[in-house]
């Protein structure tokens, strides 16, 4: 854009660790949609300058195409002085959480010179107000003056200014202090405790320990209990259509026996020609070429 490009590479912090070095009072009305959402830019912070250019290179074509005073203009203009915040903030956070960042002064000379682009288009009156927010906190003053910003420089989390005179530059700083919000925690909530109680009643818990035992003793010898014994039961095995061919009848805690299996020869033509009994597990005789049944 105009000639000018920047190369960087993504500093090691993530996107919501910026949030918390931007100013409540500079959080507008993309704060949610940009800086506390989208999340799946959190990893690569620099997703804020990509947003925050494109609303300048907006604006800045609304103003060549005389849009000056319209109002999709001014909403751009507006959000390019917010993201001018949430890129200072994102200077703060890598020099907290990065100081090794190897491309900072390439960063920074970037957010700089967007910077003067953003404030050379808050000219209009209408948005003194939201510049004196963001002077306040980052900058000392107003950095531009008759589309005459000077040299911004990034010095202990501010940006100063310096204004070309005879024989040099003076440097124009006057540091606001950097307040950096954090959540506001929850009031503690007193914990009360209920009073002690106390009550005479050792003799219920003596009697309710008298009764357990006997219950115990009880169990434990099967006297004095007037359960049924356990009975035998009956169990009936069937063939393949369902009729019983055997049944045996087992006491409480005794051993089932299985029957043998019953194997019925047949005719090619469906006819029985005799019945075998094989033991179970045994292997089964077929005869030749005469289909089986089991039982």
């Amino acid at each position: 854009m105009n000639n000018f490009v920047f190369i960087v590479r993504e500093p090691n912090l993530r996107k919501g660790q910026v949030c918390a070095y931007v100013p409540s009072e500079l959080r507008g009305d993309v704060w949610g949609l940009y800086m506390a959402g989208q999340s799946e830019w959190d990893d690569r912070p620099l997703y804020i300058c990509d947003e925050w250019t494109a609303y300048i290179n907006g604006a800045m074509v609304g103003k060549e195409l005389g849009k000056v005073g319209n109002r999709s203009m001014e909403h751009d203009v507006r959000h390019c002085v917010e993201f001018a915040g949430y890129a200072s903030a994102l200077l703060v956070a890598i020099e907290r959480h990065d100081p090794a960042y190897p491309d900072r002064e390439k960063l920074q000379e970037f957010v700089a010179y967007n910077l003067k682009r953003t404030l050379k288009l808050t000219e209009p009156a209408v948005f003194a107000a939201q510049v004196e927010k963001f002077a306040a906190c980052y900058a000392p003053g107003q950095p531009c003056q008759g589309n005459q910003c000077g040299t911004l420089q990034w010095q202990s989390n501010v940006w100063v200014r310096q204004r070309p005179i005879l024989g040099g530059t003076k440097t124009i700083v006057t540091k606001p202090k950097l307040v950096v919000t954090t959540p506001a925690q929850p009031p503690l909530i007193p914990v009360t405790r209920p009073a002690v109680v106390s009550c005479q009643c050792s003799g219920e818990i003596a009697s309710l320990k008298s009764q357990i035992a006997k219950l115990e003793a009880a169990l434990a010898s099967k006297s004095g209990c007037d359960c049924e014994p356990p009975k035998p039961t009956t169990v009936a095995f069937l063939d393949g259509s369902g009729r019983v061919y055997s049944s045996q009848t087992v006491p409480a805690g005794g051993t089932l026996k299985i029957p043998p299996n019953h194997v019925q020869n047949f005719s090619r033509d469906g006819k029985l020609i005799d019945e075998e009994k094989y033991p179970v597990g045994s292997p089964i005789r077929l005869r030749h070429g005469v289909p089986a049944k089991v039982k």
